[in-house]
C-alpha cells in the first residue's frame, strides 16, 4: 500500500471541470445578456437565477455558439461603428464586447468538441 501511495492521486470526474466551467459562464452572463434572450426565444416563460441544471445551461450555450456565425459580422460592425464614433465609454459599447467575448471566447473554451 505505501508504494501506491507514492503515485496514486484522487481526483473528479473530467466531466466535473465541463460541468463547471458551463455553469460559471452563465451565473456570469445571465443577468446581462442570457436573461433578455431567453424572454425573447420563450416569451412568457419564466427565468429563475437560482442555480440551473446543466441540461438547459448546455441548451441556450449550443443555441448561442451555432447562431454566432449568422450574426457575427453584424456583431463586429457595430463594435467598428462605436469605435469610430469614440463611443467606447458608452454602456452599450462594453456589452457588445461581452457579447463577442462569451462568443469568441467563453464558450468555445468550455465547449466540449469531439474531433
Amino acid at each position: 500500500m505505501a508504494e501506491a501511495k507514492s503515485w496514486f492521486a484522487p481526483t473528479l470526474g473530467l466531466w466535473h471541470s465541463y460541468k463547471q466551467g458551463n455553469i460559471e459562464v452563465f451565473r456570469l452572463y445571465q443577468q446581462d445578456i442570457l436573461m433578455g434572450l431567453h424572454f425573447k426565444m420563450t416569451p412568457g416563460q419564466p427565468f429563475y437565477l437560482q442555480k440551473k441544471k446543466l441540461s438547459p445551461i448546455l441548451m441556450m450555450l449550443s443555441w448561442i455558439r451555432l447562431a454566432y456565425p449568422s450574426f457575427r459580422d453584424d456583431l463586429k460592425s457595430a463594435i467598428t461603428d462605436m469605435e469610430a464614433n469614440n463611443s467606447t465609454s458608452r454602456a452599450g459599447y462594453r456589452h457588445l464586447k461581452n457579447i463577442e467575448f462569451l462568443c469568441e471566447w467563453f464558450i468555445p473554451v468550455v465547449s466540449f468538441e469531439t474531433d
